[in-house]
């Protein structure tokens, strides 16, 4: 692994983060070398999360199989709701309805591994999320659609939540 480590790694704060990380880079990397020093990285975090037999979990393959670890370090995440929005009036919308949970305004895959997401997320996040929900506001009119609107303006417009699931059904691989 060289020394350079990606942001990604880096910003990680907690074991689960570290190891949902280290995951997520060895599945980005072309040379299986690289992709087994990743894997035994996401491993050694996932053991210190109290998980047993992470090496076994990663096969014999010339690519490691991130699936089985990646599952087991999922099911440690505690069940929370995460609302990625800087629309403070969303918020508490969302307050309003007895919905809540932490609150950022831009996630990364290890944010949002796992979770219930609530807010605006790009494809390949939605994918890795648990579910994901997100407001429509059928009465909006169009030239307010890029403003900040209020609870009460979200009210107004008869916002509505709806969940989905997004999965990923292939990814290209050398």
């Amino acid at each position: 692994m060289n020394n350079a480590q990606p942001n990604e790694y880096e910003s990680a704060r907690t074991e689960y983060q570290k190891a949902v990380a280290a995951l997520a880079l060895a599945r980005r990397k072309q040379n299986p070398a690289h992709a087994w020093e990743w894997a035994a990285l996401a491993a050694n975090h996932a053991e210190k999360l109290g998980i047993e037999h992470t090496r076994e979990m990663l096969g014999e393959n010339v690519w490691p199989e991130l699936g089985t670890l990646d599952t087991a370090v999922m099911r440690t995440r505690k069940e929370e709701i995460l609302i990625v929005t800087r629309h403070a009036g969303f918020v508490e919308w969302l307050e309003r309805r007895g919905i809540t949970g932490r609150v950022i305004e831009r996630a990364t895959p290890s944010d949002v591994l796992g979770m219930h997401c609530i807010g605006n997320l790009p494809d390949q996040l939605k994918a890795v999320a648990a579910s994901f929900t997100k407001i429509i506001i059928p009465g909006c009119p169009s030239d307010r659609r890029q403003d900040e609107l209020s609870a009460d303006e979200l009210e107004e417009y008869g916002a509505f939540l709806r969940t989905y699931t997004v999965k990923e059904i292939a990814a290209i691989q050398p």
